[in-house]
């Protein structure tokens, strides 16, 4: 099972609102661990004249080993998360 999928996909999203200047851009990224997984979540904060837009950019999950403490994991999910805002900015 998932011998055929790709490695990476792009999915290009919108993140702003309306057809009007842009004020700023805040890009963020998350990660979190669980003792199920881990993820890491790039976002962005758009501001413009008529509102504020928050919309998801990029996210990579990973499922954990069985065995193995949460704290393990942790620094892991803020690697992943830097990581991908690293790429996001050469994406950019």
């Amino acid at each position: 099972m998932g011998k055929n999928l790709p490695d990476n996909v792009k999915v290009l999203r919108s993140i702003i609102q309306h057809q009007e200047e842009i004020n700023s851009i805040n890009p963020h990224t998350f990660g979190d661990a669980s003792s199920q997984g881990l993820l890491a979540a790039a976002y962005a904060i758009t501001h413009q004249p008529l509102g504020i837009l928050q919309g998801l950019v990029a996210a990579k999950s990973s499922i954990t080993k069985k065995g193995v403490i949460i704290t393990r994991f942790q620094p892991v999910a803020g690697h992943m998360a830097t990581n991908l805002a690293g790429a996001q900015c050469k994406n950019s």
